[in-house]
């Protein structure tokens, strides 16, 4: 089983007005994580489980070649979570392919409700959400922002 987890935006330990207790429940059943960084791993689990330190971490990035050694524990019958650094996992994030495979091989998986900073955005902008396109959030870099800004 693997469970899709919603994470905070910042770095604040106090998740309680934003995450359902339902998060909580099932990070502290979890035998692994899979996440886009250690640090933001411990740090998201820390909120938690007091045994953060004890759980397995697979890092699962833009760097990450092969997605295969992240579903053995998964078939094995074991329970891991996805994270993103910030926000939901596969929105704007490297997921997708490892959900695509997953689909096909029948592993249960399973999204809990929580923040979406795409959604709040979307909801806060007085624009139509009938129709939109999310084209991934904006570059960091100044250069980059701009190019993307110009297109």
């Amino acid at each position: 089983m693997l469970y899709l987890l919603p994470n905070l935006l910042g770095d604040n330990l106090e998740h309680n007005p934003f995450l359902p207790e339902s998060v909580g429940e099932v990070v502290s059943t979890l035998d692994g994580m899979i996440a886009e960084s250690e640090k933001g791993a411990r740090h998201f689990m820390k909120r938690f489980t007091e045994k953060f330190r004890e759980i397995p971490i697979r890092l699962l990035n833009e760097h990450t070649d092969s997605i295969e050694r992240l579903i053995s524990p998964l078939q094995k019958g074991e329970k891991w979570g996805r994270i993103s650094d910030a926000g939901r996992p596969v929105l704007a994030d490297p997921g997708a392919r490892l959900i695509r495979r997953l689909h096909t091989l029948n592993v249960p998986i399973e999204t809990l409700p929580g923040p979406s900073s795409i959604v709040f955005a979307l909801q806060l902008s007085g624009l139509s959400a009938q129709n939109f396109t999310f084209h991934g959030y904006a570059p960091k870099e100044e250069k980059a922002l701009k190019e993307k800004l110009r297109t």
